[in-house]
């Protein structure tokens, strides 16, 4: 709501330079929000209308950055990986212009969720290996969940497990200590899901129950029907028929909300 009623104000704001810098923010700042709540095709009307706007602006460098990054995240979450690519690269390309980790980073995040839509987990390790160090050289604490995260899910498809298991308790351990309930629900559904590769069912389903509970707490608009399924999957595997139906119903419920 904020930042539509800034948008407005930054359009009738026609004679100050700065308006379409604004412009372009709220609509980077709406294409964001509506990627978070699963709507596409509203988060890229936004985008676009950030990338139209940027032919009028002078200073362009931090929003081309941001309109273009944003474009490759919603086309990465719709499974585009192609066209996601084109736009995390030329983000990358011109965040380097900044010198500025804090700013480069994020886009170096993008081109290495293109590698692991072509399973180069290798190359991803190394690259995210690279990337805490330079975060603890800047102390910066923003994208370590998501690294830790992705080398986490690294390890797990190349089968070297406690490797996988050490990056996701770390990562469950920072997500804690940053009380950020979101990341600690993600890092709870990546360890159950790599203990049911495991086959350590029962470990599994305490990780996913625990996830479960936190979306439900949340109240988020779309609970992850991926755990409900794998609580299904394990109660079937423990020969708790009457639960796994329960929650198989639940699976299917959702996954019809979320369509």
């Amino acid at each position: 709501t904020n930042d539509l009623e800034a948008l407005k104000i930054w359009k009738n704001l026609k004679g100050d330079p700065l308006a379409i810098n604004g412009q372009i923010n709220s609509y980077a700042n709406l294409g964001s929000v509506y990627l978070d709540l699963g709507l596409y095709k509203k988060s890229l009307d936004y985008f676009y209308k950030g990338l139209k706007a940027l032919k009028k602006c002078k200073n362009d460098l931090i929003p081309y950055i941001r309109i273009h990054l944003g474009l490759g995240n919603v086309y990465n979450q719709i499974k585009r990986y192609k066209k996601a690519e084109t736009f995390f690269i030329k983000a990358y390309n011109e965040s380097k212009k900044t010198k500025n980790n804090i700013v480069i980073i994020p886009c170096e995040l993008g081109l290495v969720k293109t590698k692991m839509n072509s399973y180069d987990y290798n190359s991803v390790i190394v690259q995210c290996k690279k990337i805490i160090m330079r975060l603890n050289k800047i102390n910066d604490v923003n994208y370590k969940t998501h690294i830790f995260s992705t080398l986490g899910n690294c390890y797990m498809a190349l089968k070297k497990y406690k490797e996988s298991e050490k990056y996701f308790l770390e990562n469950l351990n920072f997500a804690q200590k940053m009380k950020s309930n979101e990341d600690i629900a993600i890092s709870l559904m990546n360890l159950g899901k790599l203990y049911y590769k495991m086959k350590k069912f029962n470990q599994s389903l305490i990780f996913f129950k625990k996830s479960y509970k936190l979306h439900l707490e949340q109240n988020s608009i779309q609970v992850h029907f991926e755990i409900i399924k794998f609580i299904s999957l394990i109660y079937g595997k423990n020969r708790d028929s009457e639960k796994s139906l329960t929650y198989y119903k639940k699976y299917v419920k959702q996954i019809e909300k979320n369509n």
